[in-house]
């Protein structure tokens, strides 16, 4: 950034025109770097700052980037990805002025919510559990090294099960352990999070 104040970088004249997509997951001063390189194009900038991944990194609040791009802010509040069950309950992790975005009406089961002593054994009987026309099963937990560990673990039961990391060159199996990270964008038949409760208020997976 400093070496852009200073003349140390090139401005670029080309391209023209800038899109951005989960913005909020680049953090304030990499707004401000690129908005400096690129002082003649023009952006369209795309995020929802409730589905940051790294909090410390994270572009918190929507302002900062309004400021940074001088831009015309529109709203979508409207979900068409999830179901009209997981959105629901979804809201309950948001903060109330953001709770109120309007959900797609397809309907699938309820999310359930299991109480466990052995997370792992019952990560496994849910597993087992899950219709057979089910093709993909997502065990999403928060780091790659977590998805590794418990990926260990659940192969005493589910030997199939395959752990996925940034390292991982494909996504190929029925089960597999993801970090939260590498999970955006995707969809699957289940998704199951193991001890879910310890995750902080503001980490949400």
């Amino acid at each position: 950034y400093l070496q852009v104040l200073t003349g140390g970088c090139k401005l670029k004249k080309t391209p023209t025109h800038i899109l951005i997509d989960e913005a909020q997951d680049m953090c304030v001063l990499q707004h401000k770097i690129l908005k400096r390189m690129y002082p003649k194009a023009v952006f369209t900038v795309l995020g929802d700052i409730n589905q940051g991944i790294s909090q410390h990194i994270n572009t918190s609040d929507e302002e900062s980037i309004c400021d940074i791009y001088a831009c015309h802010k529109i709203k979508l509040n409207k979900s068409y990805r999830s179901t009209k069950q997981i959105s629901e309950f979804a809201k309950r992790f948001l903060p109330e002025a953001v709770s109120s975005y309007e959900t797609f009406e397809r309907d699938v089961k309820q999310v359930q919510l299991i109480n466990t002593k052995n997370y792992i054994k019952q990560t496994a009987d849910i597993i087992f559990s899950v219709p057979d026309d089910y093709n993909s099963i997502c065990v999403l937990v928060k780091t790659a090294d977590e998805a590794v560990s418990l990926c260990k673990k659940l192969q005493k039961y589910v030997p199939e099960s395959v752990a996925i990391t940034d390292e991982t060159k494909s996504m190929h199996g029925r089960v597999l352990c993801m970090p939260a990270f590498l999970s955006k964008g995707l969809e699957f038949d289940c998704v199951i999070i193991p001890e879910a409760q310890k995750y902080a208020d503001n980490d949400r997976l």
